[in-house]
């Protein structure tokens, strides 16, 4: 096995990026990713979102640095009911 295949993807929570993240750290990698940016080395899709019937809204934005092979998306949902389902949907 190669260390690539070895990879795997990781969760983590906002607490835990409270946690090793400080402002000047993320100022940082916010100017890195704009200079990135205007090469073409990364690509950001900013958030999208549509409702979803019955009340509620699913979000989500992707995101990749070709320069370091790294991939990255987030998705959530907010529903009214509370479960993150849809109703009616069983």
């Amino acid at each position: 096995m190669t260390a690539e295949s070895e990879t795997m993807t990781l969760h983590i929570n906002e607490a835990e990026v409270r946690a090793v993240l400080t402002m000047p750290l993320a100022l940082e990698a916010v100017e890195d990713i704009s200079r990135k940016q205007a090469t073409g080395e990364v690509v950001v899709h900013p958030r999208r979102r549509f409702e979803v019937p019955g009340g509620g809204f699913f979000h989500y934005m992707a995101a990749a640095d070709f320069s370091l092979g790294f991939l990255a998306a987030v998705s959530c949902s907010a529903l009214r009911n509370g479960h993150g389902r849809l109703a009616g949907a069983d």
